[in-house]
């Protein structure tokens, strides 16, 4: 209801500012301009939840929402030494997980984006440890507001 009010008399405006038929050839043009607050985020849904272990870990439907004009990036954070292990996202697209430190980057866009794909981690060995954890988050290029 407030926004019917709100385009009502932005209309209103309009056709108050503009010219009578006839009365010249002037030309006016009128600009709306907005600025939305920076949104970027990541979330799994719908993945095992059970220990990660050799082989193929579906972690789930995987979405991702940045509205920054400039882009985005995905980080993967994961302990240290996974020897061979990769992220698999969607149709297909490997990425491998740094060995030597404890974060990959696995997305890394140029312009806004929303997508669903799934998210699958592949490991070469079963983790050592009690608990292994995995942590998404996104983060905005450029200017955030």
């Amino acid at each position: 209801m407030i926004v019917r009010r709100m385009a009502l008399s932005v209309l209103a405006l309009v056709g108050a500012a503009l010219p009578a038929a006839g009365a010249g050839a002037e030309e006016m043009s009128i600009g709306i301009v907005g600025r939305v607050r920076t949104i970027c985020d990541v979330s799994l849904a719908g993945g095992a939840a059970e220990a990660l272990h050799r082989g193929d870990n579906r972690l789930g439907r995987m979405t991702e929402l940045c509205n920054s004009v400039e882009g985005y990036r995905l980080v993967m954070e994961h302990p240290r030494g996974l020897a061979n292990a990769f992220v698999v996202i969607g149709g297909g697209q490997r990425i491998p997980l740094s060995e030597a430190g404890t974060s990959t980057v696995i997305v890394d866009s140029d312009h806004p984006t929303y997508a669903e794909r799934d998210l699958t981690l592949v490991l070469a060995e079963t983790p050592a440890g009690r608990a292994t954890s995995i942590t998404l988050y996104a983060e905005p290029k450029g200017v955030t507001f």
